[in-house]
């Protein structure tokens, strides 16, 4: 597979356009418990090429018309899911405000495992999507996730991904929108653990004044490998999107991040913005970062920029002369980060084991 592309290629040689994914075994439907509330009707289909061309898929219709690709990942993963027969799990919300979904992985040992899930989200309805993928410490698997979304005018989605997972499992997370007029995405992903994580995240606001907000915490620690790509395809009038990442490295971690705001002609009014703020705790570590914006319309507001470092010796020596420890300092500062996210997560029950998970 060659995932997580660049829509705008930058020099060859830095090797930093796509990545190339080898040795995935075959994958089976995976095992996942649902939790759900809310007026929410839940049909299985299954994602086969004959149920695509016969437009069972509707984010890829929707995408297809608006000839826009709809993922992150790309490509390379819808055909990986056709390969395997995966099932196409599909969600509709179709009234109220109320609506919250549970979703939960946890990977078992020596599993070779993918889901294919679908949310649409009817005119002014909203929804709150958790999705939970665990395993144990020393499990060595495979998972393939990818979440579609679909925005009627009006309706929002916030979408919380929680990643705690074993140091021998490879994950690719693949996520993508297509938003009608005065619809929101409000995105929020905490990552921890994996030998590698593929993360491609892609928000296709075709309609006017719709928005896509994202937040992201990650620790990426010992040899692990984290690999981002999100991009921001601003089509409609006066759309806007927010961008906000924050991460630490440690050890002989590496970790590449994509973020790419593309302005399409005819957007004009619209905002964009993206910002990487990474924490680096050895001199080990491989940290590369591409803040992108492509631009073919002139009447838009677009800034990135990327902070990427070491403690501050000020704040090293203010912080000790108070007492703490060096490593205490690293470990305060590291949890802090995570904990930006996990402390706006809305349901209780949730937040406190996420929290109790960062506090171990």
């Amino acid at each position: 597979m060659y995932i997580n592309h660049l829509p705008a290629e930058t020099w060859n040689w830095l090797k930093m356009n796509g990545s190339e994914v080898v040795g995935i075994p075959k994958l089976q439907n995976s095992i996942f418990t649902s939790d759900k509330n809310g007026d929410i009707d839940n049909t299985l289909d299954s994602l086969t090429r004959r149920n695509i061309d016969a437009r069972d898929n509707g984010a890829m219709r929707i995408a297809a018309a608006n000839k826009v690709n709809i993922t992150g990942v790309g490509p390379d993963m819808d055909n990986l899911l056709f390969d395997n027969n995966i099932t196409l799990n599909r969600y509709e919300i179709n009234k109220g405000d109320s609506n919250v979904l549970k979703l939960k992985w946890t990977v078992k040992n020596q599993s070779a495992w993918a889901s294919a899930i679908e949310i649409v989200v009817k005119k002014n309805c909203k929804a709150v999507v958790f999705e939970e993928f665990e395993s144990e410490s020393e499990v060595s698997a495979h998972l393939a996730i990818q979440t579609k979304i679909v925005l009627e005018e009006g309706a929002s989605i916030n979408l919380i991904q929680l990643q705690r997972m074993g140091s021998g499992v490879t994950f690719i997370n693949d996520i993508g929108s297509m938003q009608d007029e005065k619809s929101t995405f409000d995105l929020k992903e905490v990552i921890i653990g994996a030998s590698k994580t593929y993360l491609g995240s892609r928000s296709n606001l075709v309609g006017d004044n719709s928005e896509f907000n994202a937040e992201v915490a990650y620790l990426v620690e010992n040899k692990d490998k984290l690999d981002m790509n999100f991009v921001e395809f601003q089509k409609g009038k006066k759309t806007n999107s927010n961008l906000d990442v924050k991460g630490i490295l440690r050890d002989e971690a590496f970790k590449i991040f994509r973020g790419t705001i593309d302005f399409i002609r005819g957007c004009a009014g619209s905002k964009g913005s993206e910002l990487e703020d990474v924490l680096l705790l050895d001199d080990t570590i491989v940290n590369q970062t591409i803040p992108l914006i492509l631009c073919d319309e002139e009447d838009v507001e677009g800034d990135h920029g990327a902070t990427i470092g070491q403690i501050d010796d000020e704040k090293l020596f203010y912080l000790k002369s108070r007492g703490i420890k060096e490593e205490d300092i690293y470990e305060m500062l590291a949890k802090a980060r995570l904990h930006s996210v996990i402390s706006k997560i809305s349901d209780e029950e949730i937040r406190n084991k996420w929290e109790s998970f960062i506090s171990e």
